[in-house]
């Protein structure tokens, strides 16, 4: 039976994607694993890959043209919007998607199969994400939930298999484990890049969750060191992205400034291709009324509030090592807000929380923005010229 309505083209407009954000948040409340935003997310998903055909039908809607095409090592990115890491944890969408983004970040996925920090939303109340409206900012403290990597292979060698769209893939990955050791971390990492380097594009290393604690022990220039070291070793030739925090303040401490930006030197002087600036910024959920009921005292923030965190670090790291290619990540929410990323030093960008609040419909935003911001350049000349336009 033939929809009344092209479900695609619908949510590429405001309004009708309003109202079905609002029914969704009316037909699902919470369970007792996950909280209302978890619930909805998950039914998305389901969602978008029953709508798989559209999207390879309509992918000309997406489509960014050669003019914002681009070149990281060997590696040809088709568009400059990505799909950040989060939004499809376990590969469970990746064919979809691949029509619709310029390069994809599966993840964050783990060795083993992990729940991620407890909750029980139907019982005493206790979640671990919600959703700032008024903000629009998402607060996260799931932990590093993750199918565990066997999981995840088997969907990314069907992904492969299907050769569907032409988006790169980036697997973001997480040694943290039960163990809290830099052994155990590390052990962890090895094993998960030498079951997945024949399937993958880039490797993202991701130390940067605010919520699993123990990622602020790991977060230095002597451990980024370590981590380089073993990807380099155990897969030579694949490109390397490592993702970075925020900044907790704005002006930052001299010494947070002084650690964020060494470990990245340290990263781009053992090879590495490409940052991902930055993370969700570590908050008090004490502070705010959506997430008062987190177990955790400590959670990640994203969304519109990150973007002058973003654009600080981009502009701090591009100044510091201006030869590496930075990916913005935090706060994009338009094409206006992605030009900025690009003017303070990014080549880049990649969504996940402007997608919970505007659809698809940012994609075609950004990429539109852009290529009038461009003129007559394509994305890699003024990247190649940038400065000399400041």
């Amino acid at each position: 039976m033939k929809l009344p309505i092209d479900p695609l083209k619908a949510s590429l407009n405001p309004m009708l994607f309003s109202l079905y954000r609002s029914f969704l948040y009316a037909k699902y409340g919470n369970t007792y694993d996950l909280s209302q935003p978890e619930v909805i997310h998950e039914h998305a998903k389901a969602r978008i890959s029953k709508l798989e055909p559209l999207f390879e039908d309509h992918a000309e809607l997406f489509d960014p043209g050669e003019k914002l095409s681009f070149r990281i090592s060997n590696l040809r990115i088709r568009g400059p919007v990505g799909l950040a890491a989060g939004f499809d944890k376990d590969c469970e969408i990746l064919a979809p998607m691949s029509h619709v983004f310029g390069f994809l970040t599966a993840g964050t996925v783990s060795r083993y199969p992990r729940p991620g920090n407890p909750q029980n939303p139907r019982g005493d109340g206790s979640i671990r994400f919600a959703v700032d409206n008024s903000r629009k900012a998402l607060i996260n403290a799931q932990g590093y939930p993750s199918k565990g990597i066997e999981f995840v292979l088997e969907r990314i060698k069907s992904f492969r298999e299907r050769k569907t769209g032409s988006s790169p893939l980036f697997l973001s990955f997480t040694g943290a484990n039960n163990v809290e050791t830099e052994d155990a971390f590390l052990d962890a990492s090895k094993e998960i890049i030498n079951i997945s380097r024949s399937y993958v594009d880039v490797f993202e290393d991701n130390r940067s969750s605010p919520g699993t604690a123990y990622n602020k022990e790991l977060e230095t220039p002597t451990f980024t060191r370590k981590m380089m070291e073993l990807i380099k070793t155990h897969a030579p030739g694949t490109p390397v992205s490592m993702k970075v925090s925020s900044y907790l303040s704005l002006p930052p401490s001299e010494s947070e400034m002084t650690n964020k930006l060494e470990s990245i030197k340290v990263f781009h002087e053992l090879g590495g291709d490409m940052v991902v600036l930055n993370n969700s910024r570590l908050v008090s959920t004490r502070n705010n009324t959506v997430s008062r009921n987190f177990l955790r005292n400590e959670a990640g923030e994203s969304g519109v509030p990150l973007l002058s965190y973003t654009l600080k670090l981009i502009e701090d790291v591009h100044n510091e090592v201006p030869t590496l290619p930075i990916i913005a990540c935090g706060g994009i929410f338009s094409g206006n807000d992605a030009w900025k990323a690009l003017e303070a030093g990014a080549s880049l960008v990649e969504i996940y929380s402007a997608i919970t609040f505007r659809g698809f419909q940012v994609i075609r935003d950004i990429n539109g923005t852009l290529r009038t911001r461009l003129g007559d350049k394509s994305l890699v000349e003024y990247v190649e010229n940038r400065d000399h336009f400041r």
